[in-house]
């Protein structure tokens, strides 16, 4: 049995983006060295995705005193091995003058949004 060849998250950064027949980029993670395709997210899934977004916006304009700031797929390093972007982060905005391509660590607060078919491999039930 073959051996994947890991990768740093320097090395996976240095990588050219990868964009599929019709122009989008291909979303990747680098998870444990090894890089991921993420498969396209469904409507229901953007849905749920800035709905969540914008309920965590309105109460941080509310609360300004927080110092965070939501983003929506935003790139980590969060290890030598690992860069991934949840669908919806929440960091202390002081972290945003850092320099780079990507915010280096884990975000205060990681969402991710889970679709049916990513449960076990099932297929939707609808």
């Amino acid at each position: 049995m073959a051996t994947a060849t890991l990768i740093t998250s320097a090395e996976f950064l240095a990588r050219p983006d990868e964009f599929d027949q019709s122009g989008n980029r291909v979303k990747e993670e680098l998870i444990g060295g090894e890089i991921v395709q993420m498969p396209r997210t469904s409507k229901r899934h953007d849905i749920t995705k800035s709905n969540i977004a914008e309920a965590l916006i309105l109460h941080l304009h509310a609360h300004p005193e927080s110092h965070l700031k939501v983003l929506i797929e935003a790139g980590f390093v969060v290890a030598e091995q690992d860069t991934f972007g949840p669908d919806v982060a929440v960091v202390r905005t002081e972290r945003l003058a850092e320099e780079g391509r990507l915010i280096n660590g884990s975000p205060d607060i990681a969402i991710e949004v889970i679709s049916p078919t990513e449960l076990f491999g099932l297929a939707p039930t609808s």
